[in-house]
């Protein structure tokens, strides 16, 4: 009996044991299907590769947007962007550059009348230029040759780089010829017509005009007449303008009786021009623009050369000036002539009080010419003997001086401390006649010779730039390199009227402090 309870125990425990052992491994298995089912491709793999890939673009994009918050990323990026436009730019330009380059070698034979480089040039006022040498071109030479060019301007126009477009030249027949830089004849026009007849021309000056892009020129000649002309430019495409010209106006020397013109020059009164008109026997004529006269005036002795905007002018032995409002001339003697008397005049380019002449006995001068309308003083300064052959000619650049006669042209050096001082010039160097002509003509100088020979060679300039005639219709034009000295500190006057009245000024300051404090202690 107590072994059939031990029994059943035994049982009882050993089924309990056994249920518990199942329960126990049975519930690994059904979670261990959940988990293979979950990883299952064909059941949630989808879900899962998209949430990741969402989170992969969300991280993108948080990446972009601290990228565009940093300022240094942002500027490198503009910068990149501005570099590459430039680069275009640059691109763009140097096929543009080519375009015209071409253009312009193949312009001469394209148009008849020799265009400018550009119609937005303002023009400016008459100067005379420099030129680089170079050959004139086949319509140059077979237009301008077989003619004596007796008077020789510069013309109106100036290009962008602040050049001038043009420069005229008159001659023994009337015709005006107008060229370009290059040495090709923009225009060419009788000064006369033809029942008028001709005259030489003998004195030529240009002025700006009101409008844009044209300019007045007046030519004097041998008959006493005085002629306007109307030169403005017009545009014939993208790229290129045309030169005309129109006669505006004739003027008539009072009481002249057909004496030569020998000296134009214009004065600005504000928006008004008065042009200077001296015939040979020394009598001043002021002309209103429209032609009339404005009044006359004879000084004792003829001018030689005017002095630009002062009215002051220098004649064989003195100086005189000339009153526009009376029309009454003051003269008086230069000191130091002595003898001597001047025969041709030019004035320096840098220091217009400074004037350089020849004397009748072939003596070079610099005289210098001070003062007002009002009052003004003339004395010789120096005087040095030539070793050149009359006839002669001179013109003054910026620093130098340049003298030609038959035969060569010299240069000497005005701007240099040590001669500005003394009063003196400086043999520079010298160039004969037949070594420019030979240098673009190249065979033509036998037919040269014997017209070069027979007239002096004209020197014109604004200057900076030269352009010297060598007879029989040959025009050279030159650009100046040539180092220019520049006044210091120390080189200042100190005898100026300025220095005078900054020690005025000065003075009266430490009067006036020293009274304020006198005044303060007694109050």
């Amino acid at each position: 009996m107590a072994a059939s309870r031990r029994k059943g125990k035994f049982l009882f425990v050993l089924s309990v044991c056994l249920l518990f052992s199942d329960s126990f491994y049975s519930p690994p298995f059904p979670c261990l299907n959940v988990l293979a089912s979950g990883i299952d491709p064909s059941s949630n793999s989808n879900s899962v590769i998209e949430t990741y890939s969402k989170n992969g673009n969300n991280f993108k994009e948080t990446l972009l947007d601290k990228e565009s918050e940093n300022p240094d990323v942002v500027l490198l990026k503009k910068q990149q962007f501005q570099l590459e436009k430039l680069e275009e730019l640059v691109k763009n330009l140097t096929q543009l550059v080519d375009k015209l380059e071409s253009r312009f070698t193949e312009a001469p034979e394209k148009v008849k009348t020799v265009p400018s480089s550009s119609s937005h040039d303002e023009t400016r006022d008459a100067e005379r230029k420099k030129e680089e040498p170079g050959p004139p071109s086949e319509e140059g030479r077979s237009r301008s040759r077989s003619r004596r060019g007796v008077r020789e301007e510069q013309e109106e126009g100036r290009d962008f780089e602040g050049f001038s477009k043009y420069f005229a030249v008159g001659d023994d027949t009337g015709k005006l010829y107008v060229f370009l830089r290059s040495g090709d004849v923009a225009l060419e026009f009788d000064t006369f017509l033809e029942s008028e007849g001709w005259s030489p021309v003998t004195a030529m000056v240009s002025y700006l005009s009101v409008y844009k892009n044209e300019s007045m020129i007046v030519t004097g000649h041998e008959n006493g007449v005085i002629l306007m002309f109307r030169v403005w430019e017009t545009l014939t495409g993208d790229e290129w303008s045309s030169l005309h010209v129109e006669r505006v106006g004739k003027f008539d020397m009072p009481e002249s009786g057909g004496s030569q013109i020998n000296i134009l020059e214009v004065h600005h009164v504000g928006r008004k021009r008065y042009i200077l008109a001296t015939d040979a026997g020394g009598k001043i004529v002021v002309f209103r623009e429209n032609g009339t006269v404005y009044g006359t005036a004879t000084p004792s002795r003829p001018p030689i050369a005017f002095l630009k905007q002062r009215l002051l002018f220098l004649t064989d032995t003195g100086a005189g000036s000339l009153d526009l409002r009376t029309m009454k001339l003051k003269e008086s003697e230069c000191e130091g002539f002595n003898s001597s008397s001047a025969k041709t005049y030019v004035f320096d380019a840098t220091d217009r009080s400074k004037a350089y002449g020849f004397t009748l006995q072939g003596d070079l001068i610099q005289t210098l010419l001070l003062g007002d309308i009002m009052n003004f003083k003339c004395r010789l300064r120096s005087k040095r003997k030539l070793d050149l052959d009359k006839p002669m000619a001179l013109h003054a650049i910026r620093g130098y001086l340049l003298i030609a006669n038959r035969e060569k042209v010299v240069v000497y050096n005005v701007s240099s401390q040590h001669y500005v001082r003394s009063g003196g010039v400086r043999l520079l160097f010298s160039a004969g006649l037949d070594e420019i002509i030979a240098s673009f003509l190249h065979q033509q100088v036998s037919d040269v010779e014997d017209e070069k020979r027979m007239q002096t060679p004209l020197i014109a300039s604004d200057y900076e730039k030269l352009i010297v005639s060598l007879g029989n219709g040959y025009v050279a034009m030159y650009h100046s390199k040539l180092p220019v000295f520049k006044n210091e500190f120390n080189s200042i006057l100190w005898t100026s009227p300025v220095l005078f009245f900054i020690l005025f000024l000065f003075g009266a300051w430490h009067f006036f402090a020293n009274k304020k404090e006198v005044l303060t202690s007694w109050s």
